[in-house]
């Protein structure tokens, strides 16, 4: 039995343990009340202010940009595309994530220490670009060997697939492919398309993640545009306008061509000589400068007379042996003329004689007829930046000043206003609206916004255009413009050697011309009318002697190029001023063994180049039966049928690797078909004949490389990049 003792000291340490359970019990109920509080507040109390603080910091949506639209020429060529580009930025969470991003940076840019983290600013939890648009090999190899902080981001850019071909017209984007010129600018909002939305997740170390395969919002791809532009053209008259800015020392030039019928806009370009940065054009100057037209401008003369007062035609005018006082004022002929008809006076470009002609018609009636021409106004193309030229309607008109408008004084006009004003002479006298678009597809393949051409007014009497349109013949064939006749297509037109004036307005620089023809061709069923400016050209300045030539090659070019639009029989073609003898037809090669080829080719003394490692020709250009009119070359592509639709079909993402065909001693838009059949990436500097090519022909390329071309003519900052 247990003592007294032990009992008593037994029960002390019972009450004892109970009142140790009991303070944990206190403590315990104590805890789980503040936690439960808590709770409460957090779920319940501020559980909305919570959940919204919780999705900022951890959720959040992110953009999806949409493609942009494509842009094709007339034929369906694209010469504008979307592409995926990728740019590397900065994102350090520490300093020493920061520090260490900019050790990397300095070693990838070869740098020197401190160079990046100072010159970007790099900072923890701060968001830098480091260079938009890298190179995919360099993206590649930033993927495998970046630090943590140093990103590779994809963003969508814009390709040009003819470089700078037309891209004055085209414009340009800027670094977040919205419109900066150009079309891109004036439809960007129909080319834009609308981003989508995603929503995204960052776990605890803040990467992002999506939470569903699906965004939110689908972006919306923009609409596709079509233009009136004939690339193959437009590559013609730009080569044409170096090469004639060159020839004859002038500072710049521009030209611009049109559809008589339809207003349409097939070619448009200008060169300047200065011009620093031809990738990122402001303006076509073909729609927004302005000139003062000379004597091209004596057409509006004659349509005024032909349709209001016809019987000075018929009257014989004395041209004062090429000095004639006018008023206050003397007006000259670069020589000097006896009596002359209204006919020889438009032919040999008399401005005395047209002077003599405008006094008495009247300023009234010369007036009108310009305004009829469109002069004055701007003609609302679908472009940005167009000018309305000046055409003086309320001036005091002495006679003198009636004289100088008659030969375009006083007066000044775009090119485009002068090509439209021509087009009208050359199609009945109808005034069309010039356009630049076709009209546009969806996203879904549908066409819109598809536009007829459109009628602005009637400048003059059918009749009247028919005897002015014989006039402007005979100034090609006998008169002022004898150098644009071609034996290969009947050139139609007026030359112009206008003054320039001096920039405060006040008189004429001496001995500074810019020399013009404006006309059309074919002269016997006009199709296409244009113009050609050359801007202060040396020596010789006349518009018969510089802008013409260039105005008669191009139209050659054109017209050996389209021997069915034109009514051509390949054995009736032939160049002016080189050879009597026609030019040579492409023979049927498609379906022939390499070799079986290549003595046909020879047999026909022609060159057969191209990629011809294996097979049969399942591709050639030119199509046999059409003149070859880029030299004696003609460009095949040998194999399966069945492979080069595969190939295609792959796309750049396709890992074949090819054979680099020979391309030297082809033209720039051979070497062009030809790549683009191969999906061969290239870069080609400067216009005319393939003089060099990098790597070497016979090399194996992947399609991440790009093939580099140089052509013989290489002018400043004629760099073009192509994707095939």
């Amino acid at each position: 039995m247990r003592s007294k003792g032990q009992r008593l000291e037994r029960k002390r340490d019972l009450r004892s343990e109970k009142r140790r359970l009991g303070f944990w019990l206190v403590v315990f109920s104590l805890f789980s009340l503040t936690v439960f509080a808590r709770l409460w507040s957090i779920q319940i109390t501020h559980g909305a202010e919570y959940r919204e603080l919780a999705l900022r910091q951890s959720a959040g949506k992110a953009p999806i940009l949409a493609p942009r639209g494509a842009i094709y020429d007339r034929s369906g060529r694209e010469v504008a595309v979307d592409v995926i580009r990728h740019s590397l930025c900065v994102y350090p969470m520490t300093e020493k994530e920061a520090e260490i991003a900019g050790k990397y940076l300095n070693r990838l840019y070869k740098k020197r220490n401190g160079y990046s983290s100072k010159g970007h600013m790099i900072r923890p939890k701060r968001f830098r670009w480091i260079e938009r648009g890298i190179d995919d090999q360099l993206a590649l190899q930033i993927k495998s060997e970046s630090p943590k902080g140093v990103f590779v981001r994809e963003e969508r850019g814009r390709d040009f697939p003819f470089g700078l071909v037309g891209k004055q017209i085209l414009g340009y984007t800027d670094i977040d492919n919205r419109g900066i010129s150009g079309i891109e600018s004036r439809y960007d909002d129909l080319l834009r398309g609308e981003d989508g939305v995603a929503d995204i997740q960052r776990d605890g170390l803040s990467k992002a993640y999506r939470v569903e395969e699906r965004p939110l919002l689908q972006p919306s791809p923009g609409s596709s545009l079509i233009l009136t532009i004939d690339w193959e053209f437009q590559e013609i008259v730009e080569e044409e306008l170096v090469k004639a800015v060159n020839k004859h020392n002038a500072l710049g030039g521009c030209a611009a061509f049109v559809d008589v019928y339809t207003g349409e806009i097939l070619a448009a370009a200008h060169f300047d000589c200065d011009e620093k940065y031809p990738e990122r054009p402001k303006k076509l100057k073909a729609i927004t400068d302005c000139f003062e037209p000379g004597s091209i401008y004596k057409f509006v003369v004659a349509a005024a007379i032909l349709d209001e007062r016809p019987s000075l035609a018929d009257t014989t005018y004395y041209c004062e042996e090429g000095r004639w006082l006018c008023g206050t004022r003397y007006l000259h002929d670069d020589k000097k003329h006896g009596d002359l008809s209204f006919r020889e006076i438009f032919e040999y470009s008399s401005n005395i004689g047209t002077g003599k002609l405008a006094i008495e018609l009247g300023a009234e009636s010369l007036v009108r007829s310009s305004q009829r021409f469109g002069f004055g106004q701007r003609t609302r193309v679908d472009f940005p930046g167009e000018q309305s030229g000046v055409l003086h309607t309320d001036m005091v008109w002495s006679d003198y000043n009636i004289a100088a408008l008659s030969i375009g004084h006083s007066v000044s006009v775009t090119p485009l206003q002068m090509c439209m004003a021509m087009a009208a002479v050359a199609n009945g006298g109808e005034l069309f609206q010039p356009k630049l678009t076709r009209g546009s597809i969806s996203s879904e393949g549908i066409a819109s916004d598809l536009k007829n051409p459109r009628k602005i007014g009637r400048t003059m009497k059918k009749r009247s255009s028919e005897i002015l349109r014989s006039f402007l013949r005979g100034v090609v064939t006998h008169g002022t413009a004898t150098k644009v006749n071609s034996n290969t297509i009947a050139i139609a037109g007026k030359t112009g050697t206008a003054e320039v004036p001096r920039a405060d307005g006040r008189g004429y620089l001496k001995n500074k011309f810019v020399a013009s023809f404006a006309g059309y061709f074919p002269a016997d069923s006009p199709q296409v009318a244009g113009i050609v400016l050359l801007n202060q050209p040396e020596p010789i300045h006349y518009g018969g002697y510089t802008s013409g030539p260039a105005f008669r090659k191009m139209a050659e070019r054109y017209s050996l190029s389209n021997p069915r639009r034109f009514g051509y029989k390949s054995n009736e073609i032939e160049i002016s001023g080189r050879s009597e003898e026609p030019l040579l037809s492409a023979p049927q090669l498609v379906g022939l063994s390499e070799a079986a080829a290549r003595k046909k080719a020879g047999e026909s003394g022609m060159i057969l180049k191209g990629a011809l490692e294996d097979g049969a020709v399942i591709w050639q250009y030119p199509p046999p039966g059409e003149p070859l009119t880029d030299g004696p070359c003609v460009v095949a592509l040998c194999g399966s049928v069945s492979s080069s639709l595969s190939a295609k079909g792959a796309g750049a993402q396709s890992e074949t690797k090819r054979m680099t065909p020979d391309l030297t001693g082809l033209s720039v838009r051979q070497a062009t078909l030809l790549l683009s059949r191969l999906l061969i990436l290239f870069e080609i500097e400067g216009v005319g004949t393939i003089s060099e090519q990098f790597p070497e022909a016979g090399s194996i390329m992947d399609n991440r490389q790009i093939l580099k071309l140089r052509c013989l003519s290489s002018p400043p900052q004629s760099r073009r990049r192509t994707v095939g």
